[in-house]
């Protein structure tokens, strides 16, 4: 990935979490409110919350770099 300024780096991963944020908090939204989920969705859930996970130890990685 390019140098970016702080600023765009923040933009950057904000944008690359909400995608898996907003399949999570679907999910668990539906759970909460008493719907039947499905197998698959709860495995969409997982993976979604894995690529957070290595989103973030992205960042970090990216921040020890710096």
């Amino acid at each position: 990935m390019k140098s970016m300024n702080p600023g765009e780096l923040c933009e950057h991963y904000s944008h690359q979490l909400r995608s898996p944020l907003g399949v999570a908090l679907g999910v668990l939204g539906d759970l909460l409110e008493g719907y039947k989920v499905g197998e698959e969705d709860l495995n969409d859930a997982r993976q979604a919350l894995l690529k957070m996970q290595t989103i973030l130890d992205e960042m970090r990685e990216r921040g020890r770099g710096e």
